[in-house]
């Protein structure tokens, strides 16, 4: 009857054993199975955010392509050439060149009215500050003299 009570107790040890080992394995599989979930979501929301990236990257790739479309009819247009407003790069290169140099000298030539312009001012302070003085010093001698 000991026999048959310790391999009752040993079955059910083993048993006992073999349960405990079970929940803990379903435990990791859980736990492993919230991180396979959690890093799907982050890669799915990189992929979405990918494709957000590139489809507003194309819309500007657009939207610059229908600019340049845009400039290059206008520029073509006021030129009056006969080229059926298609030129070179280089030909925009130079163009682009000469209006800013046109512009540098548009520039050059207001900087040098304003310096003429801030001299004349300088001048005409001291001259009414030399002025005022004079005028401060010809009342002076209009003042009644004092007769201590």
């Amino acid at each position: 009857l000991n026999a048959k009570a310790d391999e009752v107790f040993g079955l059910e040890n083993r048993k006992f054993q073999l349960q405990m080992s079970m929940d803990e394995r379903q435990q990791e599989i859980k736990v492993h199975s919230e991180v396979l979930k959690a890093q799907h979501k982050a890669a799915e929301d990189e992929r979405h955010l990918a494709a957000r990236q590139k489809t507003d990257r194309l819309r500007k790739v657009e939207k610059l392509s229908n600019k340049y479309d845009i400039i290059c009819g206008k520029l073509g247009g006021a030129d009056g050439e006969d080229n059926n407003g298609e030129h070179s790069q280089a030909y925009y290169v130079i163009k682009a060149a000469q209006e800013r140099e046109e512009l540098q000298r548009q520039g050059d030539e207001l900087d040098q009215q304003i310096q003429k312009a801030e001299r004349e001012v300088r001048a005409l302070e001291k001259t009414l500050a030399h002025l005022f003085a004079k005028n401060a010093g010809y009342k002076q001698s209009f003042a009644p003299a004092d007769t201590k």
